[in-house]
């Protein structure tokens, strides 16, 4: 699958001494895979770097192709910077990146600026590898926002984008670490599962 594809790249990517690992998803829609997720994360000293590159192809009154590939690197648990870009059958359709610098993030969308004071601890690419405990938003690399989130009585992750109510994602987890799925729930969109498939850890010995 062209997602796994992508993954299998960035892992060479990455650099050598990083503890790196990695886990694919399928995504399904009417019990039907229309695509993959490939996401890493990658330790090196203080420092953590999450990818997550995703291909979806489905029918929306004709075809469409969406995909996604994301970066997020963060220090002592802190945001440091993330990019990512959105393209929709081929052509960009969203460029996002975030800086921080000094007390601040500097957030440019497609061009337009704004910032953010204030730490960011959460953010998309790091719920595929940790359960946001305590958690009350998510930052969004794909959008330069701020999601909320919740912890449901039966242990599942529940985020709502406050501007599209209808946009839901659900994430459920089989242990603190360890993301078993998302359910996508989009306006005028169908229905995704996004489901865990499998798992790798690449050792330095390894990779060399």
């Amino acid at each position: 699958m062209r997602a796994f594809l992508i993954g299998s790249i960035i892992l060479f990517s990455l650099t050598a001494n990083a503890q790196t690992y990695l886990r694919n998803y399928e995504v399904e829609s009417d019990d039907k895979v229309v695509g993959g997720i490939t996401a890493t994360r990658s330790v090196e000293g203080d420092y953590v770097e999450y990818n997550v590159t995703s291909d979806v192809r489905m029918r929306v009154l004709f075809e469409v192709n969406v995909s996604y590939k994301l970066q997020a690197i963060y220090k002592d648990e802190i945001l440091v910077s993330s990019s990512a870009t959105i393209y929709l059958n081929g052509a960009i359709q969203n460029d996002v990146s975030c800086e921080r610098t000094g007390d601040h993030y500097t957030i440019v969308v497609d061009g337009h600026t704004t910032r953010i004071y204030e730490d960011i601890h959460w953010s998309s690419g790091k719920l595929y590898f940790n359960k946001p405990k305590g958690a009350k938003k998510v930052f969004s690399e794909t959008d330069g926002n701020f999601k909320n989130i919740g912890e449901t009585a039966d242990g599942k992750f529940v985020q709502r984008d406050p501007k599209k109510e209808k946009n839901v994602n659900t994430y459920t987890y089989s242990s603190d670490q360890g993301l078993h799925s998302i359910l996508l729930k989009r306006m005028l969109l169908p229905e995704l599962k996004v489901t865990a498939v499998r798992e790798i850890k690449i050792d330095d010995e390894e990779k060399e």
